[in-house]
């Protein structure tokens, strides 16, 4: 698949994943202010949280597809790195909707991977902009240096990066809040700690991984005229 194909098809999978957990995210939504007491909720609304829990799991399944296309297509690093964490996230909110947790705490994780999935659309989308226009000013292929262009650039990557460092910070206050309050299971929290942990680890890494390949090759040999 040459990567124009690939460009057009990652975008109408996502688009499709997106459009599926904007609703997934309403019905959370729509169910929880239903509750009566401490996770009591109908019969009804219970196989409606469990019905979104199946949905959420399809979701982990539809990305994780995508995931094996970048693998083999093999010129961006990033990408694929912020898609992971998304589906480590769909897998926690599956997760917490089986159990009937659909608190703040898994809503705010239901937008931060529509706000992830939203982002990595603008830059998949950017770039077959770029690469139309390209063509149609009949410019090569390539960025310059010989081999293929990455699939996605690394600019609309760092920005990727910068946002997830966002949605930690965020997600990290509202742990907070959350554990004064003691409105989110225990459970729920110390594993978002956990993962939240890991993450900014990977950013950290990922962001300077980057910034080296955005600087260029350096030229040691050259010295001072």
């Amino acid at each position: 698949m040459i990567q124009a194909e690939a460009l057009a098809k990652i975008d109408q999978m996502l688009r499709k994943i997106l459009e599926a957990q904007q609703n997934i995210t309403l019905g959370t939504e729509k169910v929880y202010p239903r509750r009566k007491g401490e996770k009591q909720y109908s019969r009804t609304d219970q196989a409606q949280l469990r019905e979104l829990s199946e949905g959420e799991g399809r979701l982990v399944e539809d990305v994780r597809r995508i995931l094996q296309m970048l693998a083999k297509e093999g010129t961006t690093a990033v990408f694929p790195e912020v898609l992971g964490e998304v589906k480590t996230d769909m897998g926690h909110v599956q997760k917490q909707l089986a159990k009937l947790e659909a608190g703040p705490l898994t809503q705010a994780v239901e937008h931060d991977i529509e706000r992830s999935l939203k982002d990595m659309l603008e830059a998949l989308r950017k770039e077959q902009s770029r690469r139309r226009k390209k063509k149609q000013g009949g410019g090569g292929q390539g960025r310059g240096g010989g081999g293929r262009q990455p699939l996605v650039p690394p600019v609309a990557e760092l920005k990727m990066l910068k946002i997830l460092q966002l949605q930690i910070l965020g997600r990290t206050e509202l742990l907070s809040k959350q554990t004064v309050a003691k409105k989110a299971p225990a459970e729920q929290i110390k594993q978002q700690h956990h993962t939240l942990s890991e993450r900014q680890g990977k950013v950290k890494n990922m962001t300077k991984t980057l910034g080296d390949k955005l600087k260029g090759p350096q030229s040691p040999d050259r010295g001072p005229f």
